[in-house]
């Protein structure tokens, strides 16, 4: 056979194998579907993170969200379960909660990462200091948003939860159950690490913002995730417990069932802002040690956010 006809034969081969080894882009059976059916191809759900600071209304904000007029998937803070129950916890010890054993790291990135077919939006709020040094377990496809609240207010909150657990003697530090940066050091880590890897500049809420004016706040804060937003979300019906909707480990609701943890915002109806109760501008030898010592720790780190934030 002549050097052309080897060269005919062996092309012809290499077509034939490229035929059926070819790496096609792979078909969605369910978009072919549609498209044989005339109906329009399903759209891709938003996803949002909504990253905390604790005793920063997250949980209220979380109801609001829950409000939305389309089917929506709602998270509460399966990172922090991670973090304080889960078999690779990290957190120091506290409340005798039994280990969520199935509650990895790479456990929660893949829930959060799967698809939930016909749900429009994947919405998720938890603690940032559950992920810092775990920014491998971020998951793909989020949009990144921060609440944040004066670090004086979210800290004596907080000073306030910790000295509800039972089985304490004494006045318990504020310290106690929160990572090295009192959880603003984590989040402002955090927030300078979204924009440099995932090339965006998340929306930041300031929770007193939020409360003072959630008209104004929460449309921009939709407008800027593609959340629908209506008048819905402005007000919402008390709650005895989280709801049974919610995406929530079984730990979270055990605690807040025997603590009261969120009752407060479980409760609520709508925001409220409590020009009335000004902890900010208390003397500081009237605030608990520890309360003063992590606020002044938080504040610039708090600052430097607050000037990033979302304004009305």
């Amino acid at each position: 056979m002549s050097t052309s006809g080897l060269d005919g034969v062996k092309i012809a081969k290499m077509e034939e194998q490229r035929v059926f080894t070819s790496q096609a882009p792979l078909v969605h059976l369910d978009r072919v579907t549609a498209a044989i059916n005339g109906s329009p191809t399903p759209r891709s759900p938003v996803r949002v993170m909504l990253w905390c600071v604790p005793r920063s209304v997250s949980t209220a904000f979380l109801k609001c969200i829950d409000g939305l007029d389309c089917r929506a998937e709602i998270f509460h803070e399966p990172y922090s379960v991670a973090y304080y129950f889960g078999p690779e916890r990290r957190a120091p010890p506290g409340p005798q909660i039994p280990e969520e054993g199935q509650y990895t790291y790479s456990w929660v990135r893949k829930q959060l990462e799967a698809d939930y077919i016909g749900s429009e939006v994947i919405f998720c709020k938890d603690m940032a200091f559950a992920v810092d040094g775990r920014y491998d377990s971020i998951p793909d496809g989020f949009k990144h948003t921060f609440l944040i609240r004066k670090p004086v207010k979210a800290l004596m909150s907080y000073h306030k939860v910790v000295n509800s657990y039972p089985g304490y003697d004494g006045e318990v530090s504020v310290k106690n159950g929160l990572p090295k940066g009192y959880a603003f050091k984590e989040a402002y880590d955090l927030y300078n690490h979204i924009c440099a890897t995932c090339r965006e500049k998340p929306i930041i809420v300031d929770a007193d913002d939020l409360c003072r004016s959630p008209n104004s706040i929460l449309r921009k804060y939709c407008d800027a995730v593609g959340l629908p937003f209506s008048q819905d979300l402005l007000s919402w019906q008390p709650s005895d417990g989280i709801s049974s909707r919610w995406h929530c480990a079984p730990s979270f609701r055990a605690l807040n069932s025997a603590m009261g943890t969120h009752e407060r915002a479980l409760k609520s109806e709508s925001f409220l802002f409590k020009g009335n109760n000004r902890v900010d501008l208390m003397p500081k030898d009237e605030l608990p040690e520890g309360v003063v010592e992590c606020s002044e720790c938080s504040e610039p780190y708090y600052k430097k956010m607050y000037e990033l934030r979302l304004k009305p």
